[in-house]
């Protein structure tokens, strides 16, 4: 008996075998998928062994974190196996942050992605969108929860009501109306107008912002970040 090393049909290293002999030929035959070239020594439980038919070699490889990556040239993403033979610096775990479209690239550099290609206003409304979404984001929180939507609007016509209802009431009041009972305290009036005040500010703050993206060149445009506190105070 001849000993034989037995690969996948992906040709990875499998384990060994023995060669059958042929009873007139009186030599011994290969199985399917198997060879007679030695597989030289490696740690099975850290690497594998892949065989190249044409070359008649074995090459050793080491496993990799089987996963999702992304392609550091352009984001493209990629599902790899332990068996994944390439050069893993090639990609990362961490998945693009970046809107694009068909005119923008963008890739992997210094530890985060940048746009390597991009139109401006592509850039420009992109920015505008993401500053909408902080805007109302900021609205909706509440006490310091982010609510939904139609919460928001129901706390929203809710103070709106308050305060309206309460200068019309206080209004009678000062004007000297008999029997008018108050439906709201001043405690409440004043916080419910406050909520309504600070979203007045925040919608003039959105426009402010607006205005400046409208003006800023294609790199100011790269590094605008529209969550920082810094332009909403």
């Amino acid at each position: 008996m001849k000993t034989c090393y037995n690969y996948t049909k992906d040709f990875v290293f499998s384990g060994t075998g023995e060669a059958l002999p042929d009873p007139i030929e009186k030599t011994a035959v290969l199985p399917a998928y198997a060879t007679f070239t030695q597989v030289p020594p490696f740690d099975e439980d850290l690497q594998f062994a892949i065989f190249d038919k044409d070359l008649n070699k074995w090459s050793i490889y080491d496993f990799c974190e089987e996963g999702i990556y992304f392609e550091k040239t352009n984001g493209k993403e990629k599902k790899i196996e332990k068996f994944f033979i390439g050069d893993l610096d090639n990609y990362t775990k961490e998945a693009p942050n970046l809107r694009t479209d068909s005119n923008t690239t963008i890739h992997f550099i210094n530890g985060k992605w940048e746009y390597k290609q991009v139109d401006r206003q592509f850039l420009e409304n992109l920015l505008i969108q993401s500053l909408q979404e902080e805007c109302s984001k900021r609205i909706r929180s509440f006490q310091g929860f982010d609510i939904s939507d139609i919460k928001w609007l129901q706390k929203s016509q809710n103070f709106q009501d308050i305060k309206a209802t309460y200068l019309s009431e206080q209004g009678a009041v000062n004007s000297g109306v008999k029997g008018v009972k108050l439906s709201y305290t001043k405690d409440e009036y004043e916080y419910a107008a406050k909520v309504i005040n600070r979203k007045e500010n925040l919608r003039m703050k959105y426009h402010i912002i607006k205005n400046k993206i409208i003006q800023m060149s294609l790199e100011e445009l790269k590094n605008f970040n529209v969550s920082d506190k810094k332009h909403w105070q």
